[in-house]
């Protein structure tokens, strides 16, 4: 009886010391957050209220980007060169978070001039070289600093 008594005993801190340490092990692989040029205060951009991109593991949200250039938030008067920039800023944001726009899976593009869509698309496939990620193209009447478009995307490290 006495037996019984210490292999149920030992049995049952075996179980908890192996619960401890699998737990340890599956809390130790959580993915870890990355993220890309932090905004708020106490940053290098405290007048941003968003990340450039944040990544978690294999996968990557990027932000929404405009065509404004950089640091001076004006727009170029050509659409197409403000397409290009817009991209070329989208495509840095997704590079630094490791990845390249052949890894992105689903995209959203905002336009205020739906008329636009085909100047869009003939650039816009100039960035791939892969299969091509899902995507909306949304018509709106505004977007910030008179932006003809906006785009952000979810990539995957695959």
């Amino acid at each position: 009886m006495q037996f019984v008594t210490r292999s149920i005993g030992l049995s049952f801190v075996l179980g908890i010391v192996i619960t401890l340490i699998v737990t340890g092990v599956v809390n130790s692989q959580q993915p870890s957050r990355q993220i890309l040029d932090p905004g708020g205060s106490g940053t290098e951009n405290p007048d941003r209220a968003y990340s450039r991109g944040v990544r978690i593991g294999n996968t990557l949200y990027v932000a929404g980007n405009t065509g404004q250039v950089e640091n001076t938030g004006s727009l170029d008067r050509d659409l197409e060169t403000e397409i290009r920039s817009l991209l070329d800023g989208f495509k840095s944001n997704v590079e630094a978070g490791g990845m390249t726009m052949d890894d992105l899976v689903w995209v959203q593009i905002f336009c205020t001039d739906l008329a636009l869509y085909d100047m869009f698309n003939e650039i816009y496939l100039s960035y791939f070289s892969g299969p091509l990620p899902s995507r909306a193209f949304i018509g709106t009447s505004t977007l910030l600093g008179n932006s003809h478009f906006e785009i952000m995307g979810t990539a995957v490290d695959e």
